[in-house]
């Protein structure tokens, strides 16, 4: 639970890093990174696609009016 926390709030404070890592054994930094770079690489999956737009002119069809 406090490892879920350190990383969420992403805690700027060194010392209680070091101070976690010792009492839990796993290190907060490395997860704190880890944590990073996969917001990273959500944001880059979801940015939005470019829509393709039809660059010909539709047909007009229909009865044009002579003027003779």
């Amino acid at each position: 639970m406090i490892i879920d926390y350190a990383v969420i709030w992403k805690i700027p404070d060194t010392n209680r890093r070091k101070v976690i890592t010792q009492m839990t054994g796993i290190d907060i930094n490395k997860q704190i990174e880890f944590a990073e770079i996969n917001e990273k690489d959500q944001s880059q999956q979801e940015a939005p696609s470019h829509r393709r737009v039809n660059s010909t002119k539709p047909v007009r069809t229909g009865r044009r009016v002579t003027q003779g």
